[in-house]
Order: C-alpha cells, then structure tokens, then sequence
C-alpha cells in the first residue's frame, strides 16, 4: 500500500520545487556569475601573458603582447566591454552574500578598466616607477617569474624578447606621437 502513494508524492515533490523556467533563482545567478568569472580568468591570461607566468601558469611564457600598440588597445577594450555586458545581464537582486559584492567589485573594475583605454597613456610608454624595459630586464635576470630550468623555458624567453622588439618599436612611434600632440611626462621626471 505505502509504494501505491510513491509515485503521487514524486509528482507533487517535483511540481512544488519546480520554479518557473523563465525565473531566474538565487542558485541560477549564483552559478551564473561564478561561471562568468571563471570564463573571464581564462580568457584574460593570453591577453597578459606575464600575469600569467606570475601565477605559475606557463602556457603563456612565450608572448609578450605589444600592449602599447592601438590594435591590442582596442582588443582589451571590447575584452572589457563584453564582460561588462555579460555581469550586466546577471540580475543583482537575486544574488546573495559575498555574490553580490564580487558583482559589484567584477562591474566597477570593468567600467574602470575602460574608462582607462581613454586616456592615452600608451603614448608614455616609460615613466620613473615602472615599465616594460624595467620588467624585461628583471624577468631576464632569472629571479623572477621567467622559469629558465629547461631549453623550453629558454625559447619562450627568446619569443618574449621578439615582442619586446616590437614593443620598443611601438614604444618609439608611441612617443613620437605623443610629443607630437603634447602627452609627455614631466621633464624634470625623465631627467
């Protein structure tokens, strides 16, 4: 007699925890979000290769993008300008806890991030605190990031230095631009 009522008490089960498909729940933006930034992490690394060999993942160790150069500057721009989108379209209201934080966090870096592409920072390409031929010259050194311990790791190095090539010859047109239209740094700080 009790097995007659298991199916009946299945059905109700299942109609009563069912939600309408087209609601989003707690669990569904939770998840969404999560997959978001996983989806992100992973799409960032090729785009900031030394990021990714600071992190000990060496897929990477051979590039050296020309992050200076309008063309990867628009590539980042749209790279940002998706994920802006994509958290935009997760429903805050149905996060919870540290979800909508990291929402909030994740958007603002964002929106950030591409407010930053409009200033043109790449036609300064060095300054006195930091830059691309301070790092070359760390990462070279072997005490860095840069893993030297087999002959792989010392072909990815020489491909790192073929983009540094072009990235001190963008770096030069760079500045040229910029004297060009008045975006130099500070006289005094060159010196």
């Amino acid at each position: 007699m009790k097995n007659k009522y298991l199916p009946i008490l299945f059905v109700m089960t299942t109609l009563f925890s069912c939600s309408d498909p087209g609601k989003e729940t707690h669990a569904d933006s939770s998840a969404g979000i999560k997959k978001l930034f996983d989806t992100y992490y992973e799409e960032r690394l090729p785009l900031f290769p030394l990021e990714a060999t600071a992190i000990a993942d060496n897929r990477f160790n051979d590039q050296l993008p020309c992050d200076i150069s309008d063309s990867y500057r628009e590539k980042i721009k749209a790279f940002y300008k998706k994920y802006l989108d994509e958290i935009s379209k997760i429903d805050r209201s149905k996060l919870t806890g540290e979800d909508v934080l990291s929402y909030d966090v994740f958007k603002r870096e964002m929106q950030i991030q591409l407010e930053g592409l409009s200033f043109p920072d790449n036609l300064m390409p060095i300054n006195q605190f930091w830059g691309l031929p301070l790092t070359m010259g760390q990462l070279g050194a072997g005490g860095n990031n840069q893993p030297f311990k087999t002959v792989k790791d010392y072909d990815d190095f020489l491909g790192r230095i073929k983009g540094y090539v072009i990235w001190t010859d963008t770096a030069i047109a760079n500045m040229r631009r910029g004297m060009q239209q008045g975006i130099v740094p500070p006289k005094i700080l060159m010196e």
